[in-house]
């Protein structure tokens, strides 16, 4: 009975070389290896299958039946093993895997969408699993494993576990019902705002988010009347359009598009309130995108950052790659308190601007 316990790797690479040469010296020149080795090694291989793979009662060497049949699945089987290599080699340096994703619903208008076509450039066997969140949630999920990078909404609560960057900002707009005695105006001072009802996400949701906005209407000298909560920001606006109050939204909210509300630039924007983007990862040596199914927040998946211990996690590093994103959007800068592409200039006509790639999701804070 055939044992083919001791057959090994080499014993094919051995095979078909000598099945291609039909000529044991030609194939132990092509293996760079001595010929009576290589005849120890197809006879030791014929050993372990029981059968003759070569005819060798004439002077030229030639495939017996077998040898046909073995020969086409030996080459099935080291194909096999280089593409397993190959697609273990492209996890081990972050080129494949899945990237799960989580984000606000604001990001969803101008900076998700770029980042992700700049990182699918980079990237394109890597799948992205895409999912929007608040920002409480997000941190829940990059704090339990369940997400690798979140797109958050600043400041958040400090968690130790947890690193975040802030890669984009953008100012509030005075968000009204159409037909509102402030909307014929182009800019609100926030002080104008101090006796009308608000609409407001839950401060659970974004705690520290939500005591920037109250501390800035407190600078203002009022204390902010939240007639009206809603998580979603569509939600939130969509509230606006029916006249349950004010909001003050991000300024990429606009592209919302509510009908029956109008945005007004707030000025003088007091120094605090702008909504800061950032983005989000865990810190505790799980880096890394999933082999194949996720299993932890950067647990034992592929590291773009090549590296021992390193496992995948395509932004592995907001200021190592941040998906190169600074390679490929020069013209954002993505440094710590950076204003990003939001400038006040940019908003000098409030009917005027337009992010690159408006991508519709129910928005959340």
């Amino acid at each position: 009975m055939a044992d083919i316990s001791n057959v090994e790797f080499r014993h094919l690479r051995h095979f078909i070389a000598v099945a291609e040469e039909l000529h044991f010296r030609r194939a132990a020149t092509r293996l760079g290896m001595t010929q009576p080795p290589l005849s120890q090694s197809i006879a030791g291989l014929e050993a372990a299958l029981g059968v003759e793979l070569f005819d060798r009662s004439r002077r030229q060497v030639s495939l017996t039946e077998a040898g046909h049949a073995f020969l086409g699945e030996a080459r099935l089987i080291l194909d096999a093993i280089g593409r397993a290599a190959a697609k273990a080699r492209a996890a081990a340096d972050g080129h494949s895997g899945i990237l799960r994703l989580t984000h606000v619903g604001t990001a969803s208008y101008a900076l998700l969408p770029r980042l992700i076509a700049s990182y699918r450039a980079l990237f394109p066997r890597v799948a992205i699993d895409i999912t929007e969140r608040t920002t409480a949630s997000q941190i829940e999920a990059l704090s339990r494993g369940e997400a690798d990078i979140g797109l958050v909404r600043m400041p958040v609560p400090e968690a130790p576990d947890l690193r975040f960057e802030i890669i984009d900002s953008e100012p509030f707009l005075v968000a009204l019902p159409d037909g509102h005695p402030l909307s014929p105006r182009d800019v609100i001072g926030l002080g104008e705002l101090a006796s009308e009802p608000f609409v407001m996400f839950p401060a659970r949701e974004a705690p520290a988010f939500y005591a920037r906005i109250i501390s800035a209407c407190e600078e203002e000298g009022f204390v902010m009347n939240v007639a009206q909560e809603a998580t979603e920001m569509h939600t939130l606006v969509s509230m606006v359009a029916a006249r349950l109050g004010i909001a003050l939204v991000p300024a990429s909210l606009r592209h919302l598009h509510q009908p029956g509300v109008v945005y007004r630039r707030c000025d003088p924007a007091p120094a605090s309130l702008r909504a800061d983007m950032a983005l989000g990862r865990s810190v505790v040596g799980r880096h890394g995108f999933s082999r194949g199914r996720p299993d932890g927040a950067w647990r034992s998946r592929p590291s773009m950052t090549k590296g021992r211990n390193r496992s995948p996690s395509t932004i592995q590093s907001a200021s190592g790659r941040v998906m190169q994103y600074r390679a490929i959007h020069p013209e954002l800068d993505l440094q710590r308190g950076s204003r990003g592409p939001w400038s006040d200039g940019e908003l000098a006509e409030t009917e005027g601007f337009e992010p690159s790639i408006g991508l519709y999701n129910p928005i959340t804070v």
